[in-house]
C-alpha cells in the first residue's frame, strides 16, 4: 500500500468517525434544547451559543435547575459558578443575571438531587464528552494531512 493510499484510507476513517460524533452530538444538543432546557430551567436556554455550549453545559452540570442555585446565597453562588462561565466582560453582572433568573422561572420545581436532574446530567457530560471527542478527531486530521500539500492549499 502506497504512503498517499495509505493516508487517504486514514483520513477517510477519521472523517467517517467525525460525521457519526457530530450526528451524535447534534441529536443530545437538541435534546438538551427541546426536551430539557424547556421544563428544568426555560429561561436559561438564550445562552446557549454553538461556540460557547461547552461553559453552558459545564454549568448546567453543577447547576442543572434553578433550585440549586437558589440553595445558596448570591455571593456563595457567583464564588462556585465563577469558573464555569468562562471568560465574560462582565462576569460578575452575568452570574447576578442567572442567580435573578432562578429566582424568577417558570421551570418545573423539581429536586436537584433527584432521579430526573441525574438523567440530565448524564446528557450534559455525555454532550461534553462528545466535544471532546470532535477535537481530538481534529487533531488526528491535521496530524495526517498537515504534511499533504493539497490539504494545506486548503
Amino acid at each position: 500500500m502506497t504512503l498517499l493510499w495509505k493516508g487517504f484510507t486514514i483520513c477517510k476513517e477519521i472523517l467517517k468517525t467525525y460525521v457519526q460524533v457530530t450526528l451524535a452530538r447534534t441529536r443530545l444538543q437538541h435534546s438538551i434544547l427541546t426536551h430539557y432546557l424547556p421544563l428544568y430551567w426555560p429561561e436559561f436556554a438564550r445562552y446557549w451559543h454553538s461556540s460557547g455550549a461547552g461553559w453552558f453545559a459545564s454549568f448546567l452540570i453543577r447547576f442543572p435547575v434553578p433550585q440549586a442555585v437558589r440553595r445558596l446565597d448570591c455571593e456563595s453562588f457567583i464564588r462556585e459558578a465563577w469558573a464555569l462561565v468562562g471568560r465574560k466582560v462582565n462576569k460578575r453582572a452575568k452570574l447576578e443575571e442567572i442567580y435573578d433568573l432562578a429566582s424568577d422561572t417558570i421551570a418545573l420545581p423539581i429536586d436537584p438531587d433527584g432521579i430526573a436532574v441525574q438523567a440530565f446530567r448524564l446528557k450534559l457530560k455525555r454532550y461534553l464528552s462528545l466535544n471532546r471527542l470532535r477535537g481530538q478527531l481534529e487533531r488526528w486530521a491535521e496530524e495526517a494531512l498537515g504534511s499533504n500539500v493539497d490539504s494545506q492549499l486548503l
